[in-house]
């Protein structure tokens, strides 16, 4: 029997709710994991490291899968974090794991650039924490976004979307920040399908007034087809 915790999409893994469940059904379970998966928010990458999960569930568990995103290339990294959990939890921490994992699966001349590209892509039901970016945020952004464009590999064909967008934006940002008029740009960067594909980005927008919540949601509401986000979002909003 799979259980994905007291979410489909779970904040935490915690090995009480493991034995709760285990009593309650009768039988042993497997953990369902849905890490790193963003079929219910396709214009999110998700590349953080696997977070919050209870270092005594091997304890409790034999089996433990993960749900990778759509994109197996971009999901390997979060998946090589993973791997580390399952190997050794007790021994596990995530930024440790997350620079090794980097650090054997990104070539070396791109390894900083994707640290800073992934740092702005890590939102998820593990990670929801709302920072606003700054200047220096948003250049050093743009700057490993063209880095990586120059990464000839399936990681890049699937990310490229992403990366193209993204270096569009942080554009913008940056006229903004000059005082330049940037509504007809905005207007243009979120009918695009790849929009609302960073959290981060989205507050900067609505921080600034260029985006308010409600045609976001309505926008957002057309670009992903379905209720997932949702429910998503409402995490990330600390909803219930």
């Amino acid at each position: 029997m799979f259980f994905t915790g007291h979410n489909v999409v779970a904040e935490v893994l915690d090995v009480d709710d493991v034995i709760a469940t285990e009593a309650a059904y009768g039988r042993a379970l497997a953990i369902w994991d849905n890490f790193p998966v963003n079929d219910f928010l396709k214009s999110r990458l998700f590349l953080g490291p696997l977070r919050n999960r209870d270092s005594r569930l091997a304890d409790h568990v034999d089996i433990m899968v993960m749900n990778p995103m759509n994109q197996a290339y971009a999901s390997l990294v979060s998946l090589a974090t993973a791997a580390m959990y399952m190997w050794h939890s007790g021994a596990y921490h995530e930024d440790d794991a997350y620079a090794f994992a980097v650090s054997k699966l990104v070539p070396k001349p791109f390894q900083e650039a994707y640290r800073v590209f992934a740092s702005w892509h890590q939102e998820s039901a593990l990670e929801t924490d709302d920072v606003l970016m700054t200047p220096d945020d948003i250049q050093a952004l743009e700057s490993a976004v063209k880095t990586l464009l120059a990464w000839t590999s399936p990681w890049l064909e699937e990310v490229r979307p992403w990366l193209e967008l993204t270096q569009e934006i942080c554009v913008v940002m940056t006229r903004y920040d000059r005082g330049e008029n940037v509504d007809e740009a905005v207007r243009r960067y979120v009918e695009q399908p790849y929009a609302f594909g960073n959290q981060s980005i989205d507050v900067w927008l609505e921080a600034h007034g260029l985006l308010k919540s409600g045609d976001r949601d309505q926008l957002a509401r057309k670009a992903r087809g379905n209720g997932w986000w949702r429910v998503f979002e409402s995490k990330l909003k600390g909803g219930s």
